[in-house]
């Protein structure tokens, strides 16, 4: 299984480290290719979603090649979206509120094909909250992004992917959201999650169970 989870985004000195994973497609391609995943942020309208692009971009001068896929498509058709990500050798699902881009997991079911897809080869991208839905648990997020957001509250699972053992906390050291985070972090430790903090300039890059800090 490889993953590379980002705080803030794939940035210029993150992405070869993302390529180095790539190295290997699952479909032996000179260029890999990928959907990029934004439901996290589509609430929030096209001018703010530009904002993430400037990250997206930074792959295609790497050379990877992505199309975007909506989510919002796929409600109860988890057979056809994992027909479509057959085709990829990686996804990468970007930064937003986490309970929205969470409803539309659960309602497109990636949550039911995701784990498979990526042990048969598979990279799961992600940053802020596309990285915190790959861990254990959602429990105390809402602290720090707002649950009503989301289409349906009242549907949200607190489970997460569980691709990873512990929780990921982005954006750390950010006035923004500190307070929030430490309260997080402290709950969840309490609960008996382990926790990972990361930086608007750190990513974790995960390759068979090894787990590779990568700073700026």
């Amino acid at each position: 299984m490889r993953l590379f989870l980002a705080s803030l985004g794939i940035t210029i000195k993150l992405a070869p480290s993302f390529k180095l994973l790539l190295e290997e497609s699952r479909h032996s391609r000179t260029t890999p290719k990928g959907y990029i995943i934004e439901n996290a942020s589509d609430y929030k309208g096209r001018e703010k979603q530009f904002k993430l692009h400037q990250y997206y971009e930074i792959l295609k001068n790497y050379g990877l090649d992505y199309d975007f896929l909506a989510l919002k498509r796929y409600k109860n058709q988890a057979s056809t979206l994992k027909a479509k990500l057959d085709s990829a050798d990686f996804i990468y699902i970007s930064g937003g509120n986490i309970f929205y881009l969470y409803y539309y997991v659960l309602e497109s079911g990636l949550d039911k094909i995701i784990k498979d897809q990526i042990e048969k080869g598979l990279v799961y991208a992600a940053s802020s909250a596309g990285s915190v839905i790959a861990g254990p648990t959602l429990k105390y997020l809402n602290l720090v992004d707002d649950l009503k957001i989301s289409p349906e509250p009242d549907k949200i699972k607190w489970e997460g992917l569980k691709l990873i053992d512990f929780v990921i906390l982005p954006h750390w050291g950010e006035e923004k959201y500190q307070s929030q985070f430490n309260i997080v972090k402290k709950n969840l430790e309490n609960d008996g999650f382990k926790v990972k903090t990361l930086t608007n300039k750190q990513a974790l890059s995960i390759s068979n169970g090894n787990v590779e800090l990568i700073e700026e």
